[in-house]
């Protein structure tokens, strides 16, 4: 690798999806962390190693979806943000326009990594290689 790995977190009350959904990114060799409502993604936001991005479910819970996607892209602008939603949940947010990435939920995480991974791409290109996933540590 050819600088610090790159660590997303997962914001998703259900525990399955938030473990298949991890389970999935780990596989791209990504630290990964989860959870499960508004209150856990502050504070990791606020912590000591914030993550380098976050995958918001727009139905995480505690402050309401609106206000928590509003409060992530506001207080930490510099920490790109994927929306996982239903479509119906998309519309009418002015957060929206500050998501780097939007996908509908569907049961297939095919073109959620795609977009995760095409937004770290962006963000972080000197740690991405040419396969799209993260280097690998050195040995």
């Amino acid at each position: 690798m050819k600088g610090p790995q790159i660590t997303i977190l997962v914001a998703e009350r259900n525990p399955h999806m938030r473990g298949f959904i991890c389970r999935e990114l780990a596989r791209q060799n990504m630290l990964v962390r989860g959870a499960k409502n508004s209150d856990e993604v502050m504070a990791a936001l606020a912590g000591p190693c914030p993550p380098d991005l976050v995958v918001l479910a727009f139905n995480t819970i505690n402050t309401g979806s609106v206000g928590l996607l509003e409060r992530v892209t506001t207080q930490h602008p510099d920490i790109p943000v994927v929306l996982h939603a239903f479509l119906e949940d998309m519309n009418g947010n002015p957060a929206l326009g500050r998501v780097q990435g939007m996908v509908e939920k569907s049961g297939n995480p095919v073109e959620l990594i795609t977009t995760v991974m095409n937004v770290l791409e962006r963000r972080f290109p000197h740690l991405m290689n040419d396969t799209g996933t993260q280097e690998a540590p050195d040995a």
